[in-house]
């Protein structure tokens, strides 16, 4: 078993950086994790009028029409997060002395409470419609049109997400992810109208990527997580163009998650003195998701 040292713990810091949670990847996917010098900076706005198409035709004498410009910087401030991961003394003792390691998961458990606070952020942007142009918000108006099991008859999933595909692509880009709530999603998987066109096509109904198909759009994604009260924070249906792999934030994108380099970051106050005293292993995050560009994004609420 290692040894416990004052300061930064390189090892408990490998396990916080390298944990990857599968829970949060919808949220991942519309705001991907790139990592930025320090805790402040600016990161750009996409949002501007820059894919605007004004008239060029010109009076004799008049003045030449302006283009605004595309991007905008605004400045921030990364938030800091922080937690203790605990393990008892008795505890420690007793699985060293069986060669178990017991800080290593305690400490992935304690990224993982960071990680589930980031992607509640990351739900509140997404799924809040004040967030984006009037254009790229739609609303449901029609009940035999929800997405449920009940309705799987009568609903037209994709005639909803058309035009938020095409606000997308009038905005310059190609939408190519897609954030559904759970419920939203198991019901999509026994809709008629779904399931004939997977018999259309051939598609096997329990392929993963059916909804991708049917849908066109390359990922879709079933967002499951929930709040302490039990309740999924993913609230509405996301259809956004995010780059899969960006190089930094300057990449054109519906959002991003802004992490400082070399974080998270575990601290340790060495061995503890007593065989009864136990350890606590600081968990510290320097980390941000924002919205970059919400004219690259949709959002549907009301199914």
């Amino acid at each position: 078993m290692y040894k416990l040292r004052a300061g930064v713990d390189p090892i408990q810091t490998k396990i916080a950086q390298e944990a990857v949670f599968d829970d949060f990847a919808a949220g991942r996917a519309l705001f991907p994790e790139v990592p930025v010098a320090k805790k402040t900076g600016t990161v750009p706005d996409f949002g501007g009028g820059g894919f605007a198409l004004p008239s060029t035709l010109r009076a004799p004498n008049a003045n030449y029409p302006e283009l605004l410009p595309s991007v905008k910087f605004e400045k921030f401030v990364l938030d800091t997060h922080g937690i203790i991961a605990k393990v008892d003394g008795d505890e420690l003792k007793a699985a060293q002395e069986v060669g178990l390691d017991v800080i290593g998961p305690e400490t992935r458990k304690a990224q993982g409470v960071v990680a589930w606070n980031i992607d509640r952020q990351r739900a509140a942007i997404a799924c809040n419609s004040a967030n984006y142009p009037a254009g790229n918000v739609f609303v449901n108006a029609d009940p035999a049109q929800t997405w449920t099991k009940a309705n799987k008859a009568t609903a037209i999933p994709r005639q909803l997400v058309a035009p938020m595909k095409s606000v997308i692509r009038r905005a310059g880009k190609r939408q190519n992810v897609m954030v559904i709530p759970a419920d939203k999603y198991d019901a999509l998987l026994e809709n008629d109208d779904v399931l004939q066109y997977a018999a259309q096509t051939r598609l096997d109904p329990n392929d993963d990527n059916l909804l991708a198909r049917y849908f066109g759009i390359e990922r879709v994604y079933s967002a499951n997580t929930e709040d302490e009260n039990g309740y999924n924070y993913w609230t509405a249906v996301i259809v956004a163009y995010v780059p899969e792999n960006p190089n930094s934030q300057h990449d054109v994108s519906f959002g991003y998650t802004l992490r400082q380099a070399g974080f998270p970051v575990v601290e340790s106050k060495g061995r503890p003195d007593f065989e009864d005293e136990a350890v606590k292993n600081k968990v510290k995050d320097v980390v941000t998701p924002f919205m970059t560009g919400g004219k690259f994004g949709a959002i549907l609420t009301g199914v």
